[in-house]
């Protein structure tokens, strides 16, 4: 199978764009990304950093959708199942974050950093057990998580003696 060249304007433009987002220029990396052809603007790669500049502006419903739309397209993709898990807890809707995290593929359902984000929505609607083994199954997947558990405004009240009980 012959190997696809990515069109040089493509290729350019997610590199500015990816440039500036590291750089914590989303407006700049937007600018990028929307002067791109529209043939363009569709492509997993243009909406998943497209869906990142939303989250670094904390515009969580435009995330939201666009992710529902990425997701749509390209289904096997975890960026899109990631960028909308994420937007939507920060929507105040953990619920919603939740059924995005457990339809994601097993990838991600595998991933500690997936039951460190399942911890928190738990811990928001308030299923201090349930919060507590996504916990502590992130930290024995991803170790380095440990440190963010424990400083975690929403993880870290999980060890009071109150929240015990639950």
């Amino acid at each position: 199978m012959p190997e696809t060249k990515l069109d040089p304007k493509l290729r350019w433009g997610l590199q500015f764009a990816s440039g500036y987002l590291n750089l914590g220029m989303p407006d700049e990396a937007l600018d990028e990304l929307t002067h791109l052809k529209k043939d363009f603007q569709n492509l997993p790669e243009v909406m998943s950093l497209k869906g990142q500049i939303f989250l670094l502006r904390s515009e969580w419903s435009s995330a939201a959708e666009l992710a529902q739309a990425g997701h749509d397209r390209y289904p096997e993709l975890p960026d899109f199942y990631i960028q909308q898990a994420l937007a939507y807890e920060q929507l105040g809707e953990p619920a919603r974050a939740i059924d995005i995290w457990m339809s994601a593929p097993d990838a991600i359902k595998r991933s500690g950093f997936c039951h460190y984000n399942l911890a928190r929505c738990q811990a928001r609607l308030g299923n201090a057990s349930s919060a507590r083994r996504h916990a502590q199954q992130a930290v024995k997947l991803e170790p380095l998580l440990k440190p963010a558990v424990k400083t975690d405004p929403l993880l870290s009240a999980l060890k009071s003696p109150m929240n015990a009980t639950n």
